[in-house]
């Protein structure tokens, strides 16, 4: 529990010094943005599930789910991401 509590202040504390860095790095193409922004999530939740910790959300859920059913966390994070685009876009 301690390390999730690390990792979520840890994200919440670089969410806000990160906040302006399209400042520094220019990137027009909204896609390409979105690829960057991808791999450097993908980078962090990797880091911080190898250490045995979460960073609250979905990251949890899909721990759980993986002692209950022994599926990949990232298969699993993967499934509960498509669901709540698929959600959302079928509000809109």
């Amino acid at each position: 529990i301690i390390f999730s509590l690390i990792g979520m202040l840890g994200l919440s504390v670089f969410l806000i010094l990160t906040k302006d860095i399209s400042i520094i790095f220019k990137v027009k193409d909204i896609l390409l943005s979105s690829i960057y922004a991808g791999v450097v999530n993908g980078l962090g939740i990797g880091i911080v599930l190898r250490s045995r910790a979460s960073q609250g959300g979905t990251d949890i859920i899909a721990v759980v789910f993986k002692k209950k059913s022994g599926m990949n966390i990232a298969s699993l994070s993967f499934i509960m991401n498509l669901v709540v685009v698929a959600i959302g876009a079928s509000l809109s």
